[in-house]
């Protein structure tokens, strides 16, 4: 859904979900401006879908005004977070056409420019339990979602991405499955030191 020139009022998605200034302080920047909003049950990728336009729409302009420029070769990958869309790059195609430099481009807010980047990781982890009938279970079960919890609650309380800011790393639980049998946790990790990385990864 397009909504022309946003005026800054409370964005009502669907009946559950709605949009303001005052939880999204984003939206106070984008007044006057066309936005274009999911119906709060989906993710519209915008991130994605801006970048791709950017990069699009900036070498439509360095075309189309003969502007001057090195050689530039644009590559999307899947995956930039955590850098898996580079393994199946063929490095000989850019080495043959001298591109001696590589940089990610992602976008922020319109007047900022990032020129450092963090390290990343995610992690899997599988916690195997043991289901036995509750009447029965004294000394035999092995409750897979408390090991999970009890997992979380090791790592650094602080270490997490609402309690971070700038070079601080984290561990971002971004996802948690499980039964009494079998627990999934999944984590995306993120350090801008590498010592510091490799550490959080062990």
């Amino acid at each position: 859904r397009v909504i022309s020139k946003y005026d800054g009022n409370t964005i009502q998605l669907n009946e559950e979900y709605s949009m303001c200034k005052e939880e999204f302080p984003a939206l106070a920047n984008c007044i006057g401006d066309d936005l274009i909003v999911t119906d709060g049950t989906t993710l519209l990728g915008a991130d994605d879908k801006a970048g791709i336009t950017i990069i699009i729409s900036t070498i439509e302009t360095i075309i189309s005004n003969n502007l001057e420029h090195p050689n530039i070769i644009i590559t999307f990958t899947p995956d930039e977070e955590i850098g898996e869309g580079t393994k199946n790059f063929n490095y000989d195609f850019y080495k043959e056409r001298n591109c001696n430099f590589a940089y990610t481009i992602d976008g922020s807010n319109i007047e900022e420019i990032n020129f450092e980047n963090f390290n990343a990781a995610s992690a899997h982890i599988k916690i195997k339990g043991k289901s036995i009938h509750p009447g029965s279970a004294k000394g035999k079960m092995i409750n897979s979602l408390f090991i999970g919890m009890e997992f979380q609650s090791m790592l650094p309380h602080e270490a997490i991405p609402s309690l971070t800011d700038g070079y601080e790393g984290f561990f971002h639980l971004n996802r948690m499955q499980g039964s009494v049998e079998e627990t999934n946790l999944e984590y995306i990790i993120r350090n801008h030191n590498t010592e510091m990385f490799h550490q959080q990864k062990n």
